[in-house]
């Protein structure tokens, strides 16, 4: 731990007399938590600028959070959700005569059984553009390439993106959300779909893309936003 988050937490288990990493109702260990993950010169200047100090001093019940990181330049606030690892979590096809060809949670059921403990995965989400520059469009079996470059999800985190759709934000209903880490075979005429999401009708519908053929703009990638790296595709 850096020499001045050491410090602060002295302070702050001075303050109350209390050991905040032991305490779990303490604030201070969340603080102290959130604190940790700032490099040490941002933390430092952070504290020189006196902005930590305001942040402390002002009113936040008057504060609309996604007003402020938009004033700031930090823009949406982002979306987690809670994935279950547990094995015999079990996706429904989307009508008779679907079948489950791949799925993203099986890799996540394969770990838990491998010893994890944790039954959830925590997931902060984000958007991927994951078009070459000057491409218009690309075929189903290279989105579904790429979308292994650029970590995309599932079905299953579509679905809980969806009973959080109240904090999807306003700039993603200008693309069609793409979640290839699931695949439906349809029996009848043996073709593959992948499931996506589009806001029409003043809300978000669930809808599946077929992999058979192409995908163009808006279309986007879902990802992990914790795992987010830059990515440069040739053309």
């Amino acid at each position: 731990m850096p020499d001045l988050l050491k410090l602060l937490n002295r302070i702050i288990s001075r303050s109350n007399g209390k050991n905040p990493k032991n305490d779990t109702s303490d604030p201070s260990k969340e603080i102290l938590s959130i604190l940790r993950k700032v490099p040490q010169g941002r933390l430092e200047a952070l504290l020189a600028s006196g902005l930590l100090e305001d942040l402390c001093a002002v009113n936040a019940g008057f504060i609309n959070r996604k007003n402020f990181r938009e004033f700031i330049g930090l823009g949406y606030v982002p979306i987690s959700i809670e994935v279950e690892l547990r094995s015999g979590v079990v996706l429904q096809p989307p009508e008779e005569g679907w079948q489950l060809k791949k799925d993203y949670t099986s890799k996540l059921q394969n770990l838990n059984l491998r010893g994890l403990n944790n039954p959830f995965e925590e997931i902060t989400l984000g958007l991927a553009d994951f078009f070459c520059e000057g491409e218009n469009e690309i075929p189903g079996e290279e989105l579904v390439k790429r979308s292994k470059i650029f970590g995309g999800l599932g079905e299953i985190h579509m679905q809980k993106l969806l009973e959080k759709r109240h904090a999807i934000p306003k700039k993603w209903q200008r693309f069609f959300l793409l979640f290839p880490e699931t695949i439906w075979l349809r029996l009848k005429d043996r073709t593959l779909w992948v499931p996506c999401t589009v806001f029409r009708n003043d809300g978000w519908e669930k809808e599946y893309g077929k992999i058979n053929e192409c995908f163009t703009p808006p279309c986007m990638l879902v990802i992990d936003n914790r795992r987010r790296r830059p990515i440069i595709l040739d053309g």
